[in-house]
Parts: C-alpha cells; sequence; structure tokens
C-alpha cells in the first residue's frame, strides 16, 4: 500500500501522505512566527492562538510519524524535532525520504500507540499552557537580591499585576525585555530622597541598613562599599529592607549616596507606572528618562509578564523554585 491509509485517525498507528505533514507543519510556523514576532499580544488574541499552535502540533506529529511509517522507518524518528536547532531541519528532510510499500497491518492498534499519542498530547498541552506563562533568563544584577543573574525564571502572562510586584516589560523605544519592580502606580507622586522613594510626600518605612557580602558576578569589576572590586573578591554592600503602602516588603541594596539616590518628585502619568531595580545602585530604570537612556515611566501595556518563581540559576547559584518577593 503506498497512499495514505484508509479511515485515517488521530492515532499512531498506520501510515499516512506527505501532505497531511506539511499543512499542519506549515501553519504551525506561521502561529508560532506570530507569537514569537508579536509577544505583547493582549491575553484575549494569544489564547486562541496558542490553542490553535498546540492543535497543529499534535496533528503534525501524528501526521509526520504516519509518514515515517509509510517509507519503512520508525516512528521514533519524530524524537529528532525535540532536538534543538537540529529539530528545525528534521522534519523537512525526512519528507523527502522515498516512499516504499508497507504492510499496513504493521502498524495496527497497539497500547504503545496509544502512549505516544498521549505524550504528543501532553507536549501539546504544554504549548497552550504558554499562553499564560513564559521563561525568562535574567542578564544581569539590577534586582540583586531578589534576582540573581542567570535566574531562569517563570513569568505569569495573565495581564495582572500590583504595587511590589517585579514585572518584565519591553522598553519604550528599543522593546528590550527589562525587569523591575513597580514602585508608583498611576496619578501618583513619587520621589527619592537619600535612596528611599517618596510617595506622594510619604517616605517608604526602611529597616536600618546591614552591611552584607555578595555573591561573585559574572562581570570583571562590582562597584561595592569602598570601591570596585574584582569579581572573585568579597563585595560588601549595604542591604535594607523597604515596605510599600500595601504591606509588600522587599530588600534593595546600595552602595553610595549616588544622584539616582535623589530624585526630585514627578506624577506617575495615567497609563503607566514607575518601576525600579532592587540593587539600586546598579539599575536604569524609571529614575531615569527615556531621552538619557533609561526606561522613564513605563506604558502598563508593554508590561508582558509578572515574575512568580525562580526555577534555577544557570550559573550554579543554590538557587531552585525561589518565590519571587
Amino acid at each position: 500500500m503506498t497512499g495514505s491509509a484508509p479511515g485515517y485517525r488521530l492515532s499512531l498507528a498506520g501510515t499516512g501522505g506527505r501532505w497531511a505533514v506539511v499543512l499542519p507543519w506549515l501553519g504551525s510556523l506561521g502561529l508560532s512566527a506570530v507569537a514569537i514576532l508579536d509577544p505583547g499580544l493582549p491575553f484575549s488574541m494569544r489564547l486562541p492562538l496558542w490553542a490553535a499552535l498546540a492543535i497543529l502540533t499534535v496533528v503534525t506529529m501524528v501526521a509526520w510519524v504516519r509518514w515515517l511509517h509509510g517509507t519503512g522507518r520508525s516512528g521514533y524518528w519524530a524524537l529528532l524535532g525535540a532536538v534543538p536547532v537540529l529539530g528545525v531541519f528534521a522534519l523537512p528532510a525526512t519528507l523527502f525520504w522515498r516512499r516504499q510499500t508497507v504492510d499496513d497491518g504493521r502498524y495496527a492498534p497497539a497500547p504503545r500507540y496509544r502512549l505516544g499519542l498521549a505524550l504528543i498530547c501532553l507536549s501539546a498541552l504544554f504549548v497552550l499552557s504558554r499562553v499564560a506563562w513564559a521563561p525568562y533568563t535574567i542578564p544581569s544584577s539590577s534586582m540583586s537580591p531578589t534576582l540573581e543573574p542567570g535566574d531562569y525564571v517563570l513569568a505569569w502572562r495573565n495581564g495582572q499585576w500590583a504595587r511590589g510586584d517585579v514585572v518584565i516589560f519591553a522598553h519604550p523605544v528599543t522593546g528590550q525585555d527589562f525587569t523591575k519592580r513597580i514602585i508608583a502606580l498611576p496619578g501618583e507622586s513619587i520621589a527619592m530622597e537619600a535612596g528611599r522613594p517618596v510617595l506622594d510626600g510619604v517616605p517608604v518605612p526602611e529597616s536600618p541598613r546591614a552591611e552584607i557580602i555578595a555573591r561573585s558576578s559574572a562581570r570583571p569589576q562590582m562597584r561595592c562599599l569602598g570601591g570596585m572590586q574584582q569579581a572573585d573578591q568579597p563585595c560588601r554592600l549595604a542591604q535594607a529592607v523597604q515596605t510599600l503602602p500595601g504591606g509588600r516588603a522587599h530588600r534593595v541594596l546600595d552602595v553610595e549616596l549616588g544622584r539616582l539616590d535623589q530624585v526630585p518628585a514627578l506624577v506617575v502619568p495615567e497609563g503607566h507606572v514607575f518601576v525600579m531595580g532592587d540593587h539600586r545602585d546598579n539599575s536604569v530604570d524609571s529614575r531615569v528618562p527615556v531621552s538619557a537612556g533609561g526606561v522613564g515611566p513605563v506604558p502598563t501595556d508593554l508590561i508582558r509578564g509578572r515574575i512568580a518563581r525562580v526555577l534555577f540559576n544557570f550559573q550554579g547559584f543554590d538557587r531552585f523554585w525561589v518565590a519571587v518577593e
């Protein structure tokens, strides 16, 4: 039998044709491109997009396995699709394999095919779940000690955020991803006095500052109390706990009284939030206007997610499944 198996079902048993693979594969590539090129899509549009992508993922994988059967090869070749980079070329490469005459009874329904289909469906559910969350890697120490360089974090993309949340947002000009903490909300007045935020004229409560020893960083040098230090040397920093209105407390790091510790009051525009890094002397945030290379007040429609967990750290820090303050 050289044609598509009669009575095509959503099953890994049997054989299938080339176009049954190509069409859903091209559709999934198109939807993936939309999701990647426009990650700022509203939630109401992302849900049907990722649902369609999950369905096409199942259809593509089932059709691919059946096509492999039709070429006389094992469906396990489809596992190549999970290999980074190589997987992009694996599926189209197998479509050029010459189709052979195969006894279709060889692929009669069996428990192993049902198990395989279940695994494919679970993979599709994983794809669908990306409508609600996304992984990110923290590149710098601007959010230390809450987030460290190399942290692999989980961000919820449900469009809900509050004061004190650590969020990922797109730079208003470059579109680059930034990670900062929301300090002030639309319509509020915020200033900085001696390193403390002042909200509507009221300084944010702060615990007495204590000296700590920071971990080494991937950067060649770190700014520390007493001057610059090499990354492999102990770095002394001042740490305090600041408590925002509503009771959200978080740790902040400081090195010296600099220009960003004294910022005149401004009113956060409607539809914007004022964000800052927890490492106050190592963060370019809303204290710096866009015209000076900062981010300024951030439009809320540029917020891409709210960081909830640290899954692990690529640089070997002892961090696994840590809740973000």
